[in-house]
């Protein structure tokens, strides 16, 4: 009884120790990944919707598990109020946005990161998709994927990417677009740039007279780490290596940090009042390509 509770407290400690980065494995923390896939519609989701969107991902290898408000509190009280959080009951009195961050806790927008609480975050969004992504290349947004050969390619902190996707009907807005487009004129060097452009919508076009669909996405990734100086390494690494590696040029946010942090968390993007396209931060793509953005 005595050696089993000595090997599992050498145990806990090593998995502890190890979460800051393993000295075998050049620094690489161990991580502990979760998906969580949230759902909003105007109009409340069916049951029978939900079980086939669990069966789906039964079939897929994953071993989906509804959250209850407590879990779905528990997980943004961590992010917001750290790891130590002691978990609180949900008072039904108050919407569930208002219970999140605790009155002790500190949240200041500063020019380079965001300061939460104890830790420090900055945020990367794509500037620019590449022409030709594939599967390989939107993982290596989260690190090379050949073993030792990548072990410096690695994101040694702690990370969160959301990719929202936003199912609406956009053929109108495409035509509009491409109407202006092609309308337009130019010459030089930038007539180039312009007829590849209309060659873009000319594609668009034909594949919407097809039946292709196509939705709005927004990704984005957080990078947090217990000190200013380790965020804004690991930003500057993640930038460069990714527009090497996985040919998707990333850009880290200033003036959007504090609306992007919302809507990066389950449930928290609002599309009131033209905020998307105020944002400016999404992408319009087939949703036959969608699976490339998803982790």
């Amino acid at each position: 009884g005595v050696q089993t509770c000595s090997f599992r407290s050498e145990y806990a400690n090593f998995i502890k120790q190890a979460s800051q980065g393993c000295k075998s494995l050049n620094g690489i923390p161990v991580r502990n990944f979760r998906l969580i896939l949230s759902l909003k519609c105007e109009s409340k989701i069916s049951l029978d919707i939900l079980s086939v969107i669990e069966q789906t991902l039964s079939s897929a290898g994953f071993c989906p598990r509804r959250w209850q408000e407590n879990d779905l509190l528990a997980w943004c009280q961590q992010v917001f109020n750290g790891y130590q959080t002691a978990p609180t009951s949900v008072d039904h009195t108050r919407p569930l946005r208002e219970q999140v961050i605790q009155a002790d806790t500190e949240i200041l927008i500063q020019k380079d990161s965001v300061q939460i609480g104890d830790r420090y975050a900055r945020c990367l969004t794509p500037k620019r998709l590449g022409k030709t992504i594939n599967k390989e290349q939107s993982n290596r947004l989260f690190g090379g994927i050949m073993g030792p050969l990548d072990d410096s390619k690695q994101l040694k902190t702690p990370f969160l990417y959301s990719l929202n996707i936003l199912f609406d009907d956009l053929s109108f807005d495409i035509h509009k677009k491409a109407s202006m487009t092609m309308a337009m004129r130019a010459a030089g060097s930038f007539a180039i740039a312009l007829q590849r452009r209309i060659d873009e919508y000319c594609w668009t076009l034909d594949a919407l007279a097809d039946q292709e669909t196509f939705v709005k996405v927004i990704p984005s990734l957080w990078l947090f780490g217990e000190r200013e100086e380790q965020v804004r390494d690991s930003s500057a690494r993640t930038i460069q290596l990714r527009k090497t590696e996985a040919d998707i040029e990333l850009q880290s946010e200033t003036l959007l940090r504090a609306p992007l942090l919302v809507a990066s968390l389950p449930l928290g993007l609002y599309d009131l009042s033209g905020n998307i396209n105020l944002l400016q931060r999404h992408f319009i793509i087939p949703s036959s390509t969608v699976a490339v953005l998803i982790p």
